[in-house]
């Protein structure tokens, strides 16, 4: 069984479990009613802009997520934005009093609030549904997009097509960054804190885009990288993993994580090594140029 036919059937269940707790088929009628009441209240809020005031303010709240949780933060991003943005619906549905209540059995005596915390509980249960499929069936694999040609690829290549793409496995990949004397910094004046990094993007929802200049970049061979600043430049390779972007020269990616560096001087190496004590930092030049040069431990 696939993840969406688990989640379609385990969603029926749910919603059969719920009806036959809160009065069996006597409560059919009520919930046919209260529960598109419910969503339509829910709608024109959003519509009118009622619920996404409160929204704007979880923006910079999210991108801290995202940096210090790289793994689970733009999740919890996602949930935080869509339970605020239900809760002025939530209180304009409870001020409502149209709701039928014969047949229901409702944890509470009022039929708003109690509709309100049983529709809690099936969004909770569906909730941990999902995360259940998730673990026991793993990400199917998908094709990465063809080569295509052009020193900017987000202007030469076609509109991107309607399914999305994932790696199956991770992509191998060079970069350059600055040493800041306390962190290394990308080409874009991007701080990188950690080995690990997740792209992030004010325009596309789910970095990197097509037709978008977002996403972590990555070349495909050392000799494609842009030419170094003169004595703060380290090299380096990183593995790519989840939605990435091939182009004819290089990658861009949604998720990446350092996992070697070469400097060229031994006191940089040593404080490259403190900072990133994940990472395998090695001097010299990597084994193409100078096959001699060996790994700094900190």
């Amino acid at each position: 069984m696939t993840r969406v036919m688990a989640r379609v059937v385990g969603a029926i269940l749910i919603a059969v479990v719920a009806i036959a707790s809160t009065g069996g088929v006597a409560a059919v009628g009520f919930w046919s009613s209260a529960l598109p009441a419910y969503l339509s209240v829910i709608i024109a809020s959003v519509g009118l802009g009622v619920a996404l005031l409160p929204v704007l303010p979880m923006i910079p709240i999210g991108r801290v997520l995202r940096r210090a949780l790289p793994a689970t933060g733009r999740q919890i991003d996602h949930a935080l934005r869509v339970t605020v943005a239900l809760i002025p619906g939530t209180f304009y549905f409870l001020s409502e009093e149209s709701l039928m209540v014969e047949g229901a059995r409702l944890p509470s005596d009022d039929a708003g609030l109690g509709a309100v915390m049983v529709m809690a509980m099936v969004a909770l249960a569906y909730a941990c549904l999902h995360l259940l499929t998730c673990r026991m069936a793993p990400l199917e694999p998908r094709p990465v997009p063809r080569p295509t040609s052009g020193p900017t690829p987000w202007i030469t290549t076609p509109p991107e097509p309607a399914e999305e793409f994932w790696s199956p496995e991770t992509i191998a990949g060079w970069r350059v960054w600055a040493w800041t004397g306390k962190v290394l910094k990308g080409s874009f004046e991007h701080d990188w804190p950690t080995p690990w990094m997740e792209a992030d993007c004010v325009v596309c929802a789910d970095p990197p885009g097509w037709d978008c200049p977002c996403g972590i970049y990555a070349m495909k061979d050392r000799w494609m990288l842009p030419p170094p600043r003169p004595g703060s430049a380290i090299l380096g390779k990183v593995e790519l993993s989840g939605r990435v972007v091939e182009h004819e020269d290089g990658y861009r990616a949604s998720q990446a994580r350092m996992t070697v560096l070469w400097v060229g001087d031994q006191e940089t190496a040593r404080r490259v090594a403190l900072a990133y004590p994940e990472v395998r930092v090695r001097l010299g030049s990597p084994p193409e140029e100078s096959p001699t040069s060996g790994a700094l431990r900190p």
